[in-house]
């Protein structure tokens, strides 16, 4: 697949535009949807090659419709996996191996998107509207730059299910606030708001709801007069936690007793 045929790419997850160095990916439904079903993450995984592949992409801008990374796509998807309207249940602890094959893949998708993530030469940008749950409050960490609405907040939903806190989250968010108020934020607290979020340092930008998208892509843009080698050769020299990363993904998955 070759970098013109993925420009207009568009399905109904998401869509590709390209816009001088920037790729944009414009992710429009339930995110979870993409996770569990096995060809649409081969597809959005394959997408994400060739663009790491094209030496005149600078910069992957990732924006997120309100809603796609929610409280509700959240309890949709753990309600599709589990065949019901769930109360508060320590599900970790309950679900039998079969329940657990779509948790497997969501984990999965994750950690295959993160080691993606992290390894790219590319600069890496989300960009956050509304409700962000916890397994892309982790994902989105491993970007390199997170740009947000003032209404989006993350939400550590994982608690109410039992679950822990996957999407890397407990990897990623040390290393932004340190130690001891990361394992505040995973056992006590509920929502960071976009203004809590920006005075942590976890995200790097409040930007206006009504241009959003514009201002995101701008911003991207004015990131391209830096060089390729340059991009590259910063990013190799800042992310050298592969072996970490990789240590911590094998150990929850061995929590998980799934391996």
């Amino acid at each position: 697949m070759s970098l013109k045929l993925i420009k207009g790419f568009s399905d109904s997850d998401m869509s590709i535009d390209i816009e001088g160095a920037v790729v944009i990916f414009r992710l429009k439904s339930n995110a979870f949807n993409l996770m569990t079903d096995i060809d649409k993450k081969e597809r959005y995984q394959k997408l994400f090659s060739v663009i790491e592949e094209t030496p005149e992409i600078k910069v992957i801008l990732s924006i997120f419709a309100a809603g796609a990374l929610d409280e509700n796509s959240y309890a949709q998807y753990i309600s599709h996996l589990c065949g019901e309207q769930l109360a508060l249940r320590d599900l970790d602890s309950n679900w039998d191996f079969k329940q657990r094959l779509p948790r497997l893949r969501q984990m999965v998708f994750h950690q295959d998107t993160i080691k993606q993530r992290s390894a790219s030469k590319k600069i890496i940008i989300d960009c956050l509207q509304g409700g962000v749950v916890t397994p892309f409050f982790g994902e989105t960490l491993s970007a390199d730059f997170r740009f947000a609405t003032e209404h989006m907040h993350f939400k550590l939903a994982h608690r109410q299910y039992g679950l822990h806190p996957s999407g890397g989250l407990a990897f990623f968010l040390p290393r932004y606030v340190g130690e001891s108020k990361a394992i505040d934020i995973l056992l006590n607290i509920d929502t960071i708001t976009a203004k809590e979020a920006l005075e942590l340092g976890i995200i790097n930008r409040i930007v206006s709801t009504n241009n959003f998208e514009l201002e995101c892509i701008q911003l991207a843009k004015k990131m391209c007069q830096s060089s390729i080698t340059v991009i590259a050769t910063t990013k190799q020299l800042t992310c050298r936690f592969k072996d970490e990363l990789e240590d911590y993904f094998n150990s929850e998955t061995k929590m998980m007793r799934i391996g």
